[in-house]
C-alpha cells in the first residue's frame, strides 16, 4: 500500500463518505469491453453485470456513457443493460452537471480506465453498504422483538 491519496484504500474510504452523505452514487460504465464482449474474445463480463445490478439494487444512480452514434445499436445497448437488471438511468450525461463537457460520476467502470481497480473499489463499497442494511435491519428486528 502506498501513502499516495488515490490509492483504492483512500478511493474506497472516500466513496463510503460520499454515499454516507447523499445515500447514493453515480456510477458511470462504458459499454464495449466493459459489460459486453464487444470484440466476441469470450471475455466474462458476469462479474461487472452482477455489480451494476447489485448497484441499481441499492439506488445508485447508473450512466452509460458509450461513443455508439448508431441510434439502433444504442437501443440495442441499452435494451442489454435492462435484459440483465441495470437498465442506465441517463446516456451520456449524468444527473450532475448536465451538459458539462466532463461529466460528472463518482466511479467510472471503462476498459480503458483501470477497469480492475475500479471492480475493487465498488465491490468493496457495496459490500460495506449491504453489510450496513444488514446490521440495521438486524438491530430493528431486534428492537422490535424486545418490546
Amino acid at each position: 500500500m502506498t501513502d499516495h491519496p488515490f490509492n483504492d484504500w483512500s478511493c474506497i474510504t472516500r466513496l463510503k463518505e460520499e454515499y454516507d452523505k447523499y445515500k447514493s452514487l453515480v456510477i458511470g460504465f462504458d459499454f464495449d469491453n466493459t459489460v459486453f464482449d464487444y470484440y466476441n474474445k469470450g471475455g466474462n463480463y458476469t462479474r461487472i453485470i452482477n455489480l451494476l445490478k447489485e448497484c441499481k439494487d441499492l439506488g445508485f444512480t447508473l450512466c452509460l456513457w458509450t461513443l455508439e452514434p448508431r441510434e439502433d445499436w444504442l437501443d440495442w445497448k441499452i435494451k442489454y443493460c435492462e435484459h440483465f437488471g441495470f437498465k442506465p438511468d441517463y446516456i451520456n450525461d449524468s444527473p450532475i452537471l448536465q451538459g458539462a463537457k466532463k461529466p460528472f460520476f463518482n466511479l467510472l467502470l471503462d476498459d480503458r480506465a483501470g477497469l480492475e481497480s475500479a471492480i475493487t473499489i465498488l465491490t468493496n463499497v457495496v459490500e460495506h453498504i449491504r453489510n450496513e442494511k444488514i446490521s440495521d435491519s438486524l438491530q430493528t428486528n431486534e428492537t422490535n422483538t424486545c418490546s
